[in-house]
């Protein structure tokens, strides 16, 4: 098989025994991609959906009514607790119920999470937790990320490894929302 090119002309032999090797490490490596796609994609939650996340609490301040845009310029503060994720996660369905796009986010913007956990309960949550509850949408002024919590459970970390901390946090094994300790 001869080539012509800008730089000239060269020859390539082909033998039957290259495509016997080739062809199947083509595969192989088509399945594979094939594969990391559909693992990808099936790693993902999806806005609606009940997931657990380990991360830590932390609260951030944002441009508030009336104009959502800046402080400085006469709008409200607004304090929100935000989720910063040990591991960021895959979510769909962010524009609407059959989006199937994907965004990985590093933090979530919990939903009235001051009004369910105690001021002792966010204090242990700045130095890791774990917590439960339902994915959803931004829809308002008020939400600052485009991925939101329902929080529906908190738990205390047992031990800084799980968190992937050098010092272990002074958290109790594990509470529940419902029932946290002092």
């Amino acid at each position: 098989m001869a080539y012509v090119g800008a730089a000239g002309s060269f020859a390539v032999s082909h033998a039957p025994e290259h495509d016997a090797l080739v062809m199947p490490l083509a595969r192989y490596v088509l399945l594979c991609m094939l594969a990391a796609c559909a693992a990808r994609s099936q790693a993902c939650d999806s806005v609606g959906q009940e997931v657990s996340v380990l991360g830590s609490l932390r609260q951030q301040v944002f441009a508030g009514p009336p104009n959502y845009e800046d402080i400085r310029h006469g709008d409200a503060r607004e304090a929100v607790p935000i989720f910063r994720l040990r591991t960021p996660v895959c979510v769909t369905g962010l524009l609407g119920d059959h989006d199937s796009s994907q965004q990985t986010v590093q933090q979530l913007q919990l939903l009235d999470i001051n009004q369910v956990l105690s001021k002792a309960w966010r204090k242990r949550c700045r130095q890791g937790c774990r917590i439960s509850g339902t994915l959803a949408r931004a829809d308002s002024g008020h939400h600052h990320l485009p991925v939101l919590m329902d929080v529906s459970r908190v738990e205390a970390l047992a031990s800084s490894r799980q968190l992937g901390r050098k010092a272990a946090p002074p958290t109790s094994p594990q509470a529940s929302l419902a029932h946290p300790a002092p």
